[in-house]
C-alpha cells in the first residue's frame, strides 16, 4: 500500500505487487486508487483532500489499512486478501513482456 497525489493534488491509497525475492521489482499496480478521500475527517482538515498510509495488517484474509485524514485524524479501511490480489493480478507492470526498471530508495531523516 502507498500514498500518491493526482494532478489536482488529491492524495489517495493505491497498491502494488512487488516480487517477493527482489522487492525493487514492480510485477503489478492498480492504475485508480484504492481508496480516496470522501468523508469529511478525509477532506477537511490541516491538509485538505488528503489520506496517506499509516500502516496495514493482514488479518482474517483480509488487510486492514490504516491511514491519516487531511493531516489531523486517523481513519481505517479493509479489503479483502484475495479479492485485491486477483484485481491486481489484472493489471501487470510489463509491457510486451519486458519489465521495466524501477529503482527503490530508502528515505530516513
Amino acid at each position: 500500500f502507498y500514498h500518491g497525489r493526482n494532478k489536482q493534488g488529491v492524495y489517495s491509497l493505491g497498491a502494488f505487487l512487488a516480487d517477493f525475492r527482489y522487492p525493487e521489482t514492480i510485477i503489478a499496480r492498480l492504475p485508480y486508487p484504492l481508496i480516496g478521500p470522501k468523508l469529511p475527517f478525509e477532506t477537511k482538515g490541516t491538509i485538505p483532500n488528503t489520506i496517506f498510509t499509516c500502516g496495514a495488517v493482514e488479518a482474517g484474509g483480509q488487510y486492514w489499512v490504516y491511514y491519516g485524514g487531511a493531516d489531523h485524524a486517523i481513519g481505517g479501511a479493509y479489503v479483502g486478501k484475495k479479492a485485491l490480489l486477483d484485481e491486481l493480478k489484472r493489471h501487470p507492470v510489463a509491457v510486451s513482456g519486458v519489465q521495466p526498471e524501477i529503482t527503490a530508495r530508502a528515505i530516513s531523516n
